[in-house]
C-alpha cells in the first residue's frame, strides 16, 4: 500500500475541460493495491505533462486518448499517493500547492480503477523555484520644491532613469512666468545626478512615460506626445475626431514599440496607434482607467472610479471586453481564487500570466483568459492603505506601492514591508518601476519637501 500521509498535507486544485468530479479518497480507506512501476521510457496510455513550476506549487496536465467515458487516475508525489479521482473528458489540470521552495519532487500518474491500476505515466522530476531576497538598501531623494509631484517612472538601467510629473523650482528673477517659480515636467538620472527637463515647454503636467529609446519616447498629459530625438509630435485626439470632449483624455500607455502602442484614460477611453493612425477601441467601461500592461498580443487594463465601478479589461486582438467587473466594489469582502475589491493595477510578465493588484490581494491570471484565477498573496491584515501600482521582474519578485510610504515586496512565498520607509502619512506613492535589482518609486509629499524619489538596490 502506498503511504497516504501526504494526501492532506498539500493543497491542490483540479480542472477538467468538460466536467470534474473529485472523489479524493485516501488509500487507507479504499485499500488500493501497489500501482505498477512508473515508466521512464516508451509510450503510455496516460500522459503527465509539466505546465508550470513555481516556488510553492506546480501545475501539471494529465491526459488520455479522446474519450467521453469517465476514467480514474491516482497521482503520486515522491512515492505517496496525493490524489485519487474520476474524470470525464480528454484531460484535466492539477495544481499541487503548499510545496517547499528550491526542493526536488517527482510525480507519476497511474491510470485505472483504484483496485487495479493498468498503466502509469513517465516520471516527471522537477525542482521548485527559489524565492528572491527581501533585503534592499533604500535611498530617499526629492526633486524640486514643495508642491512638486511625480506621477510615473521608467527605469532603463542604473544610469538611466526617467521620471515625469510637475517639478517646481525657484525662479529668482521671475523670468519663467513672473511667479518666481519655474516649472519642469521631467527629470533624468544619469547615474550621478538628476537633470530636470521641460518636455514640450514644461508647462503641462505629465502623467505617464513609455521609453523605447533615447529618440523614441512617449508621454501623456491627457493627450499623447512623442519625442523622435529631434522634435515633439503632439496628438490632439479631440481635434482629430478620435475622442469626444466628454470622454476625457488618456493618461496611461503601453506598447511593444511605437508602431503598436495603446493609450487609456478617463471615461473608459482606449486608443491604439499603429505607427500611422490613431483609432478608438470599443469597450464597455465608463470609469477611469488607471493602468495598462501586456505581452505580445495580450493586453490588460485596470480601472476604478467612485460611484461608477471597477474592472479588469482584456484584449488579444482589437477591442476590449470585461474579464472582471464590479459596479459597486465591496472593499472588505474577499472571495478565494476570484478577483475581488477595487482593481488598482496590472503587470504582465513575458509568459503565460498577468498579476492583478486589488484592494484585497494580488491575483495570478492566465493570459489564455480561462477563469482559473489564483490568489498569489493576500496580506494578513490588509494593505493598510490605498494601494496604487504593481510591477515586477517575475512572479516571485513583485513590488506594490500605496499611501503612507508603503512599499511591499513579494518574493514568491512571503510579503515584506519596510519599516524604514513606511508609516509616513504624508508620503503618497503614485508609481513604481522595477529593473533587475533596482526599484524606483515616485509620488508626492505633504511634508513640505519636493517630490519623493525612493530608489532601492537589492543587497
Amino acid at each position: 500500500m502506498q503511504n497516504p500521509t501526504n494526501y492532506f498535507g498539500k493543497a491542490f486544485f483540479l480542472r477538467n475541460i468538460f466536467l470534474t468530479f473529485i472523489l479524493a479518497i485516501p488509500c487507507f480507506f479504499c485499500g488500493c493495491p501497489n500501482p505498477p512501476d512508473p515508466k521512464t521510457e516508451r509510450i503510455t496510455s496516460i500522459t503527465l505533462e509539466l505546465v508550470d513550476t513555481w516556488t510553492t506549487s506546480v501545475t501539471m496536465k494529465i491526459s488520455v486518448e479522446d474519450t467521453t467515458q469517465s476514467w480514474d487516475f491516482a497521482l503520486s508525489r515522491d512515492d505517496s499517493i496525493i490524489l485519487i479521482t474520476k474524470v470525464i473528458g480528454h484531460d484535466t489540470t492539477i495544481i499541487d500547492e503548499g510545496l517547499i521552495p528550491e526542493t526536488d519532487y517527482y510525480y507519476t500518474v497511474y491510470f485505472g480503477e483504484q483496485s487495479e491500476y493498468q498503466d502509469s505515466s513517465l516520471v516527471i522530476d522537477l525542482t521548485t523555484m527559489d524565492t528572491t531576497t527581501h533585503h534592499f538598501t533604500w535611498n530617499f531623494d526629492t526633486l524640486g520644491m514643495w508642491g512638486s509631484v511625480l506621477f510615473d517612472v521608467a527605469v532603463i538601467d542604473d544610469d538611466n532613469i526617467w521620471v515625469v510629473g510637475e517639478i517646481k523650482m525657484l525662479d529668482p528673477d521671475s523670468s519663467f512666468d513672473g511667479t518666481g517659480i519655474e516649472k519642469f515636467n521631467a527629470a533624468h538620472w544619469n547615474g550621478s545626478e538628476w537633470e530636470v527637463m521641460a518636455f514640450n515647454s514644461g508647462a503641462v503636467t505629465l502623467y505617464n512615460i513609455k521609453y523605447f529609446s533615447s529618440d523614441d519616447i512617449w508621454v501623456c498629459s491627457g493627450i499623447p506626445m512623442h519625442w523622435d530625438g529631434t522634435e515633439w509630435s503632439i496628438y490632439h485626439l479631440w481635434q482629430m475626431g478620435i475622442l469626444g470632449i466628454e470622454e476625457g483624455g488618456v493618461y496611461r500607455s503601453w506598447g511593444v514599440n511605437s508602431g503598436n502602442i495603446y493609450f487609456a484614460g478617463n471615461e473608459g477611453s482606449i486608443v491604439h496607434y499603429d505607427g500611422t493612425n490613431f483609432s478608438k477601441l470599443n469597450n464597455s467601461a465608463n470609469f477611469r482607467l488607471n493602468d495598462i500592461s501586456g505581452y505580445e498580443s495580450h493586453i490588460w487594463i485596470t480601472g476604478y472610479e467612485d460611484f461608477k465601478g471597477t474592472g479588469l479589461l482584456y484584449s488579444n486582438n482589437t477591442n476590449f471586453s470585461y474579464y472582471h467587473h464590479e459596479n459597486d466594489p465591496v472593499y472588505d469582502i474577499y472571495l478565494q481564487n476570484s478577483i475581488s475589491g477595487r482593481v488598482a493595477s496590472v503587470w504582465t510578465d513575458e509568459g503565460n500570466y498577468s498579476y492583478v493588484l486589488t484592494q484585497t490581494a494580488i491575483f495570478k491570471v492566465p493570459t489564455d483568459t480561462e477563469k482559473n484565477v489564483k490568489t498569489l498573496i493576500k496580506p494578513q491584515d490588509g494593505w493598510n492603505c490605498q494601494i496604487q501600482k504593481l510591477r515586477g521582474n517575475n512572479n516571485r519578485d513583485l513590488f506594490s506601492i500605496g499611501n503612507f510610504g508603503y512599499i511591499w515586496h513579494f518574493n514568491g512565498e512571503t510579503l515584506q514591508t519596510y519599516p524604514e520607509i513606511v508609516n509616513n502619512e504624508n508620503l503618497l506613492y503614485y508609481s513604481i518601476d522595477v529593473k533587475d535589482d533596482m526599484v524606483v518609486a515616485v509620488g508626492y509629499s505633504l511634508d513640505g519637501y519636493g517630490a519623493p524619489v525612493t530608489i532601492d538596490f537589492r543587497d
